[in-house]
């Protein structure tokens, strides 16, 4: 069964919404780790999907739903090298063998491209909907505690 329609099928029961936010995580531009900038990621709340520049095979998805949504949980949390909770950081680390720190961060940017897709009046509980589907359907890497 190809990814949309399980898509299809896994969202039927939630609404139009979460199969919405689905189509649109997967249909948002790759946009280079390397060129990002906080003023390229919006503040409201959505979802994320980093995927590998050599294949194009998501490795992880996750949401921004804080006070500063999207931008506060990619470029605070994720490509912050001061900041040490980062889920997807720590795997990353722990998978290819890099410091903490700087040398994580730089390894994000030059092996993965990113994917937003935000909505400022998005409800928090269609985001987690969509995020559980998504992990589901595309079995990113290091999504592993979702699955």
């Amino acid at each position: 069964m190809n990814i949309k329609k399980k898509i299809d099928e896994l969202t039927q029961d939630l609404g139009s919404r979460v199969h919405d936010v689905c189509e649109g995580l997967l249909a948002a531009p790759a946009l280079d780790s390397n060129e990002i900038s906080s003023l390229d990621i919006p503040n409201d709340r959505g979802i994320y999907i980093w995927r590998s520049k050599d294949t194009g095979n998501p490795v992880y998805i996750g949401v921004g739903l804080g006070k500063r949504g999207l931008r506060q949980r990619i470029i605070t949390q994720h490509l912050a090298p001061g900041y040490r909770k980062s889920v997807f950081r720590k795997a990353v680390i722990k998978e290819y063998s890099v410091d903490p720190g700087e040398e994580s961060v730089q390894y994000i940017r030059n092996q993965f491209t990113l994917g937003v897709y935000s909505d400022p009046e998005i409800d928090p509980a269609v985001v987690e909907h969509a995020e559980a589907i998504l992990i589901r359907v595309l079995q990113p890497t290091f999504n592993k505690a979702k699955r």
